[in-house]
């Protein structure tokens, strides 16, 4: 299978966890046999490299950040321009590398992978249990694990009839 990962930042740039969890997913996948692209804004390292197995896209960015754990201000992500820039660059590398699903893996990465996503008609993922069940990468839950009490019969889907509910008295 050929993924194309999104995330705003991505190592030598990472100010959290989830850049790192990201590059070793990607290892792991590549180890597998999947085609493993990450698509990230380029803060000032090549703009496009391979490590073990794993090609890094980084499209052009106008702010340049030292390797670390420094963020970029959040006017930069969190706004439409960048969502339009990103999801046409993330687009553009998914289909170069003949992705099959694009997984997006924080915040500011879903609106653009979900954008690219449906102008590639591509599905797309946000992280969570499930994606990396389907992937092979855990054992599935136990049934019904994780999954939200039924709506009550009143209709109202906010109502739970789980223990403490009005509906259980």
């Amino acid at each position: 299978m050929n993924v194309c990962f999104v995330n705003e930042y991505f190592p030598p740039f990472a100010p959290g966890g989830a850049e790192w969890s990201l590059e070793a997913l990607g290892r792991a996948m590549a180890r597998r046999g999947h085609g493993v692209t990450v698509v990230t804004p380029n803060y000032g390292a090549a703009a496009r490299e391979e490590r073990e197995g794993v090609r890094i896209v980084r499209f052009p960015f106008p702010i340049r950040l030292a390797p670390g754990r420094t963020p970029a201000p959040a006017k930069w992500l969190a706004n439409p321009f960048f969502y339009a820039w990103a999801a046409l660059a993330v687009a553009r590398a998914a289909r170069r590398a003949g992705a099959e699903v694009i997984h997006a893996q924080n915040k500011h990465s879903l609106i653009p992978a979900t954008i690219a996503g449906r102008l590639l008609r591509i599905p797309v993922e946000r992280p969570n249990l499930r994606t990396f069940e389907r992937l092979g990468f855990t054992s599935p839950r136990p049934s019904g694990a994780g999954t939200p009490s039924p709506p009550a019969a009143s209709g109202n889907p906010r109502r739970s009839a789980g223990p403490g509910s009005a509906r259980a008295r």
